[in-house]
């Protein structure tokens, strides 16, 4: 069984996929590729949806030095755990800075 991950550009309208990689790739070198392919397309786009398994220093980082603006699931680490539970109890912002950590380093955005 092979699994991919796709790369699609969504309007109100449609979505066309615009690029496929195996799954067994690096999540940072996928995300990166898959932006690159798609500025060299020349489309233009605000916000790059990324599912949780990018959620990783490594991924983070390079969408942060391409300059684009992204949303993905966070893990349920504990850290993220104590951001919601600040947030609930209105002792956190909303938005606000965070760090993650991992093998690879640490990104804060």
């Amino acid at each position: 069984m092979y699994r991919f991950n796709t790369t699609k550009v969504v309007n109100n309208v449609a979505g066309v996929t615009l690029s496929i990689h195996p799954a067994r790739k690096n999540k940072a070198d996928i995300a990166q590729h898959s932006l690159q392919e798609i500025r060299e397309l020349g489309i233009t786009f605000r916000l790059h949806l990324l599912d949780q398994g990018f959620f990783t220093v490594r991924s983070i980082d390079r969408l942060i030095k391409m300059d684009q603006l992204f949303i993905m699931p966070a893990l349920k680490t504990p850290g993220i755990i104590r951001a919601i539970v600040g947030y609930h109890n209105k002792t956190v912002n909303a938005v606000s800075r965070y760090t993650v950590r991992g093998k690879a380093g640490a990104v804060t955005w």
